[in-house]
């Protein structure tokens, strides 16, 4: 647990002197747009259901 609490202390520091590099992979499947999209697919299944 300790080593996970100064990893997180370590990105925080580098984020407030936004120094902070992160090699981000996939996560436009998290973006507004696509989250909305499933959103709107899982209610248009619902109202079909009905």
């Amino acid at each position: 647990m300790n080593r996970t609490k100064q990893i997180v202390k370590d990105l925080y520091n580098k984020f407030k002197e936004n120094n902070l590099n992160i090699q981000s992979q996939n996560i436009d499947q998290f973006s507004r747009k696509n989250l909305t999209k499933q959103l709107a697919l899982v209610l248009n299944d619902i109202a079909h259901l009905s």
